[in-house]
């Protein structure tokens, strides 16, 4: 009888985060939810704007749009 080969799958060499469409805000309505200018959060993310424990202002590049995951930025603006 001959043994045959198992191939076993191995695991990713990345991680991904999965991210819930639900999640994500465009700048606008992130602006909106913290009643601020728009302009603000554009400005925040080109000048890598960082809280009080150095953390960068977190996003998401999804193709060339910008989208902001809500608990992400809530702990964010926590600190």
């Amino acid at each position: 009888m001959a043994l045959r080969a198992i191939k076993t799958q191995r695991p990713p060499t990345q991680s991904f985060k999965v991210l819930s469409v639900t999640q994500l805000l465009t700048p606008q309505q992130l602006a909106d939810y913290w009643q601020i200018e728009v302009d603000t959060i554009y400005t925040w993310v080109s000048q890598r704007k960082t809280n009080s424990r150095g953390e960068l202002f977190p996003f998401h590049k999804v193709g060339s749009l910008l989208r902001f995951n809500f608990d992400e930025c809530v702990e964010w603006a926590k600190s």
